[in-house]
């Protein structure tokens, strides 16, 4: 087995185990399974375009969230 399937099966393993993890959130399992259905390029430019959109968003909304929090309760 050369290096390239053994990578493979090993991905292959940890999405198996993802997929099981009763810990796991349904969305990110949705999106595990579903993937394997599509073509690797297909899956590649999906994840560039999720890691911009949904990084910004997530990283302004934390700030804004922490932001608040440093406000403090407004002043009477």
């Amino acid at each position: 087995m050369d290096r390239q399937n053994a990578a493979l099966k090993m991905s292959d393993q940890r999405i198996d185990w993802m997929l099981s993890h009763q810990g796991m959130s349904p969305w990110l399992k949705m999106a595990l399974a579903t993937a394997r259905e599509r073509h690797p390029i297909e899956v590649l430019n999906d994840l560039e375009i999720l890691d911009h959109l949904l990084r910004t968003w997530c990283e302004a909304a934390v700030h804004l969230a922490f932001e608040d929090r440093s406000e403090g309760p407004s002043p009477k």
